[in-house]
């Protein structure tokens, strides 16, 4: 079983937190919002073996300090070349998770020399009409002494999957649980996102990429369009998965990320 270590570095932007476990070649796993990097904890236990895996928690987001600013995608991407850095490392694949698809995305354009292959998991490759549309469906966070802010948080994670294939109740709460301490300003990452253009750095990418996506994923419908745009990715719909995938199908999960890893087939 591997043993799953967290540690902290020094940012421009306050402390990262991240996990780690594994040895051999890097593995940066980016989540998405507004969850943290413990998502990725269940996969780490089958990648650790052949991998050197780190989850990084996104500035806000965790145990990781909140940036003073809100921050665009370019910004949140700096500050993971920051991170990388300071833990000394100069060449890694990255698997990227909605928010984390749309800052490895930029990685890879922004730095190229430090990708080795990349793999975007529900990148939301939307326009900016799209993106706000999927904006109006993110529930705000305003704390009322009421507390019905927590109910309206749960009712959302319940709305993000089909009725029959929701978390299960412990992973439900731990999700809501980070939703809570990442506070109000959980949806800057959101704004930040569905300002993104992915649509003119896509094409940009020279890492081989896979683009993937759980089939009730919200944005798998984009993933033609996203693959469309680049010149070395494949795509890939995991059927009858759901955005929480790595949470409920861990070992299918890890296996796909391996497969690409060991064989790109581009």
């Amino acid at each position: 079983m591997a043993i799953i270590r967290r540690n902290y570095v020094d940012s421009s932007v306050g402390q990262i937190h991240y996990r780690f476990a594994g040895e051999g070649k890097p593995l940066l796993l980016l989540h998405q919002s507004a969850t943290s990097s413990v998502v990725y904890e269940p996969m780490m236990e089958y990648l650790a073996s052949n991998y050197l895996t780190i989850a990084m928690d996104t500035p806000g987001f965790g145990m990781s300090d909140y940036p003073k600013d809100q921050l665009s995608v370019p910004q949140y991407a700096e500050i993971v070349l920051e991170f990388l850095d300071e833990i000394q490392i100069t060449n890694t694949s990255i698997f990227g998770h909605h928010t984390g698809a749309s800052i490895a995305c930029e990685l890879a354009v922004m730095a190229p020399k430090i990708i080795d292959k990349l793999i975007l998991d529900g990148p939301p490759c939307v326009t900016f009409e799209e993106g706000q549309n999927h904006l109006k469906n993110v529930t705000p966070l305003t704390l009322t002494k009421d507390g019905s802010y927590v109910q309206k948080l749960w009712e959302y994670l319940l709305r993000e999957t089909p009725p029959d294939k929701t978390l299960d109740v412990e992973n439900m709460h731990n999700e809501l649980v980070w939703r809570l301490k990442a506070g109000p300003r959980y949806i800057e990452t959101y704004d930040a996102v569905f300002r993104y253009d992915m649509t003119t750095k896509l094409p940009l990418i020279k890492a081989p990429t896979l683009v993937m996506a759980a089939e009730f994923d919200t944005v798998a419908r984009y993933l033609d369009r996203a693959n469309g745009l680049m010149k070395k990715s494949r795509k890939y719909i995991v059927p009858n998965a759901t955005n929480f995938m790595m949470l409920q199908e861990p070992e299918r999960v890890a296996q796909i990320v391996q497969d690409f890893l060991t064989n790109p087939n581009i």
